[in-house]
């Protein structure tokens, strides 16, 4: 008969035992969770790497401190290139003028830089003065009268300030080309007999007088071109001369005779040509007199 067996918990066997027990329940626990922890790492590792992949996974948010401020266009002034361009050929006259009064000595400066009008500009500059000149007139009543006079002679005094500017201008020493010089002293006499007559008298002086005044133009010209050779080619000029002066009532006689006396080894070569002529009349029109060459206005 055997005998019992008691059980010691303290004994080594007993020890053994328990211990072995124990791992082998901890390892079925293990065994049991494992496949389930590794499921949710695989899983977890998928996320992140869909989340790094995804487009958005890397989009940094500015704040508004971040972003760049646009400048704004600021209002400034043309520049001086701009300002001459805008400016028409009345304006920019007035611009020269009136820094040159302002600035006296900017004047001489302002002449060197510009270049000197021909014989056609210089007609024309005094052409577009008559047409002021005709412009003035009133529409009816008479035009030789005195409000009529009123009306018109401030443009004729402009006129006649730019005629005693011109004339000297084409003069020798300053006019080196003596037949360019008769040229404009033919044109500027012409515009001189245009001007309108009046029934005063004393309205005419100036006109008379602007004739008197060529006098002394149209005889240092023909001296010019006689001795430099050109007095062939001044005959045409002193036919007209004599034309203008016979228009002016002998007005211009002086320069006749001393045309002639500087052309006489010339005179008898070519016979004088008589031209019609014309008078003037307002408004741009023109009758023909049996004399005359005039610019046409």
């Amino acid at each position: 008969m055997e005998s019992p067996i008691h059980f010691n918990p303290f004994s080594p066997s007993a020890n053994s035992r328990t211990n072995s027990a124990g791992v082998h329940h901890s390892k079925r626990h293990f065994s049991a969770t494992s496949p389930v922890s590794r499921a949710g790492k695989r899983k977890r590792s998928t996320d992140d790497v869909d989340m790094e992949c995804a487009p958005h996974a890397h989009t940094t948010t500015f704040s508004p401190s971040n972003k760049k401020t646009r400048n704004l266009p600021v209002g400034r002034p043309l520049p001086l290139p701009r300002l001459l361009d805008s400016l028409d050929r009345e304006g920019m006259r007035d611009l020269l003028k009136h820094l040159c009064e302002r600035q006296p000595g900017l004047s001489s400066e302002v002449a060197k830089q510009l270049p000197r009008p021909g014989v056609q500009a210089a007609l024309q500059s005094l052409q577009q003065l008559e047409r002021h000149i005709q412009l003035a007139f009133p529409f009816g009543g008479d035009i030789k009268g005195e409000y009529a006079y009123n009306r018109v002679s401030p443009a004729i005094t402009q006129l006649l300030e730019a005629l005693a500017d011109y004339v000297p201008s084409f003069l020798p020493p300053y006019e080196p080309h003596a037949l360019d010089a008769l040229a404009f002293l033919d044109g500027a006499t012409g515009i001189i007999a245009r001007l309108p007559e009046w029934h005063n008298i004393n309205h005419m002086l100036s006109k008379r007088q602007a004739f008197e005044e060529m006098n002394g133009a149209w005889t240092v010209a023909f001296a010019e071109a006689a001795k430099r050779g050109g007095g062939v080619a001044a005959l045409g000029y002193l036919e007209k001369l004599r034309e203008w002066n016979t228009l002016s009532g002998g007005l211009l006689g002086e320069a006749v005779s001393a045309a002639t006396q500087a052309l006489e080894w010339t005179v008898g070569m070519a016979p004088a040509q008589q031209q019609p002529m014309q008078t003037w009349s307002p408004h741009g029109t023109y009758a023909a007199a049996g004399f005359g060459f005039g610019m046409p206005c």
